[in-house]
């Protein structure tokens, strides 16, 4: 594609949006497995500098390496990153509620008396 070309496809504003929109769909059919894995990388080919979303599949007991390709567009470049962020954010939070969890269950086992269960303990 000729550089002007790909600049008009940058610049339209609607172009842009029905990329992201095809883009984000692909990024979360896979997003239980960009969770725990997975990073946006560049990569130059005839002086153009292109974007790309690398994560590690597993199938059939292989670990396969994918790449959802975003292109040169610095919009959907930090959505992407943005879009990343949550899904890392997600499993972050979904770890210390289990955590807390975890803690919890301790602190009520420490505490209980023996032969006497919590739920007995008047408030």
């Amino acid at each position: 594609m000729p550089s002007s070309v790909l600049n008009i496809a940058l610049a339209d504003p609607s172009s842009l949006e029905r990329r992201w929109r095809t883009i984000e769909a692909k990024i979360e059919a896979v997003a239980h497995e960009l969770e725990h894995s997975g990073c946006i990388a560049s990569q130059s080919k005839d002086g153009r500098r292109a974007w790309s979303l690398r994560y590690s599949s597993h199938q059939d007991g292989r670990t396969v390496q994918r790449a959802i390709y975003l292109g040169a567009a610095p919009a959907i470049v930090e959505r992407a990153r943005r879009l990343l962020k949550t899904y890392r954010e997600r499993r972050f939070w979904s770890e210390q509620a289990s955590r807390y969890g975890a803690f919890a269950a301790s602190l009520v086992l420490r505490f209980q008396r023996p032969g006497r269960r919590l739920a007995d303990v008047p408030v």
